[in-house]
């Protein structure tokens, strides 16, 4: 044992009491947890997160329907978004009571890649699904993005045959099993259109890695155990009030307002609901059904005028409009607070148009070109750039971005100081890898400030949580030129 910041280190000695997801909530929420245990009792969570992943019409709808014992997705049939079943599938452990396994089908498309990374999660189980001897599938960005995502969550790879007798096909499961030994925990190939016995050996698969997350040997403490079954079984209402949820943890043996909102902090981190509390807008309800909310940003990233007439630009007419039915009539300030929490968009200084940076056109507008003069360069080589990180990093820097906050496109943005200080941030290739490639001029352009072009990728990283790999290439320090020959160094 020894000194370890402001704690103490402990080796080989792992703790398994209380589970890591209240200890990242931090001290309050570990005392929380003990006085609830010991005044309402405790008891397991047999209850898990079946993420599936894949490019559209790989069959991750045929899968959870399988699953599930219901029909075949028709061939026309697509999922927008992500469909979120809880509660429909259960099975029986060895204690004799039922496992609970709640499926999340995310669409493939890109353009929801940065609103689906809000749901990944560590403690859950993955299922890529990807059409077997099919050559199209990104499989090293799927599997990273579950890797970083999911943080020692296991994962299985379901290779599809359309047609029986396929196999692997073009799957090299020796060579990605060696890449990602920690991560990929089965390679099953299975007609989900037809085959039975494949698909029974694939489901016990399943189910065995579900029941061997690390949570599910963890307990919980019994009111907050009935706090949560009580909202899952009112998710059909949507949302309610802050006060309706206090309501039902006072009934629930959970009085004390701020032992109630570390539970709803802690519920919001394993995906039972959505509650952003530092948010004055939306800490006043607290989220039941997900895709409630995920729906309404899909609705906006669906409609044609938004995308195809002002490619990525909405004001509160458009919301007006998307946002019409019942559902969602009376909550559109909500609903927009909802997106900017997702980093999906950010507000012009007008205050009434916005921008959603998924869907602007991919390249600069044709009148953009950077000046010349003396300006530092940097490349940032990332061994893996999720796709969300320029978003999250455009929403987050929006107050600076130039013309307005309008110099910026899909995959890349412009930042401008008042004194007169130039960077710009856009999405590239370096030695096959993705990068970023930041150059600014001006007067503060070698400051160590957040304006550096070093330090702005290290703000990109701080949005996402995502530590850089690989190697960086830097101008040389105190060497004005105009594009600046570059040492590459470890980051």
């Amino acid at each position: 044992m020894e000194k370890y910041g402001d704690g103490i280190r402990l080796y080989n000695n792992p703790l398994t009491n209380p589970p890591p997801e209240i200890v990242k909530q931090g001290n309050e929420a570990v005392l929380e947890y003990f006085r609830q245990k010991a005044a309402t009792g405790a008891e397991p969570l047999l209850e898990a997160k079946l993420i599936l992943l894949g490019d559209g019409r790989s069959g991750k709808t045929s899968l959870a329907n399988r699953l599930l014992r219901q029909p075949l997705p028709k061939e026309t049939d697509r999922t927008e978004g992500v469909d979120i079943i809880i509660g429909d599938y259960q099975f029986p452990v060895a204690s004799g009571r039922q496992f609970q396994l709640n499926i999340w089908d995310f669409a493939g498309q890109d353009k929801y890649k940065p609103l689906h990374q809000f749901f990944y999660s560590e403690s859950s189980l993955y299922a890529l699904v990807a059409v077997s001897g099919q050559n199209t599938t990104d499989f090293d960005d799927w599997l990273q993005t579950a890797q970083l995502f999911g943080e020692g969550s296991p994962l299985v790879v379901v290779l599809n045959e359309f047609k029986d007798g396929i196999g692997m096909g073009s799957f090299d499961k020796e060579e990605w099993t060696k890449r990602f030994p920690d991560l990929i925990k089965a390679v099953v190939p299975v007609n989900l259109l037809s085959s039975q016995r494949e698909f029974e050996a694939l489901e016990h698969k399943l189910q065995l890695l579900a029941q061997d997350l690390p949570h599910t040997r963890y307990e919980f403490p019994s009111n907050w155990a009935a706090i949560r079954r009580v909202l899952e079984s009112r998710r059909d209402e949507n949302f309610i009030s802050i006060q309706e949820y206090l309501r039902v943890c006072r009934e629930n043996k959970l009085p004390e307002r701020e032992s109630a909102l570390i539970l709803s902090s802690l519920l919001h981190k394993v995906g039972v609901c959505l509650h952003y509390q530092q948010s004055d807008l939306l800490k006043q309800i607290v989220i039941l059904k997900n895709e409630w909310a995920t729906g309404a940003v899909y609705r906006l990233l669906e409609d044609k005028t938004v995308v195809e007439g002002n490619c990525g630009f909405f004001d509160h007419d458009d919301m007006q409009r998307i946002w019409s039915d019942d559902e969602y009539a009376d909550m559109r300030p909500q609903l927009l607070e909802l997106m900017q929490q997702f980093k999906m968009a950010y507000p012009l200084p007008n205050g009434h148009t916005f921008v959603t940076p998924p869907l602007l056109p991919p390249a600069p507008p044709e009148d953009w070109a950077w000046p010349d003069g003396q300006s530092l360069t940097l490349y940032i080589e990332y061994e893996f750039l999720p796709k969300a990180l320029l978003t999250q990093f455009i929403v987050s820097r929006h107050a600076d971005i130039d013309r307005g906050r309008k110099l910026v496109w899909r995959n890349g943005v412009v930042l401008r100081w008042p004194d007169g200080t130039l960077a710009e941030v856009t999405k590239t290739k370096l030695q096959g890898k993705d990068a970023f490639h930041v150059r600014s001029q001006g007067p503060d352009r070698q400051g160590h400030d957040d304006r550096h072009p070093e330090n702005l990728p290290g703000t990109a990283r701080r949005v996402q949580g995502h530590q850089a790999g690989g190697k960086s290439a830097l101008p040389l320090r105190g060497v004005q030129h105009r594009e600046a020959q570059a040492v590459l160094f470890q980051i």
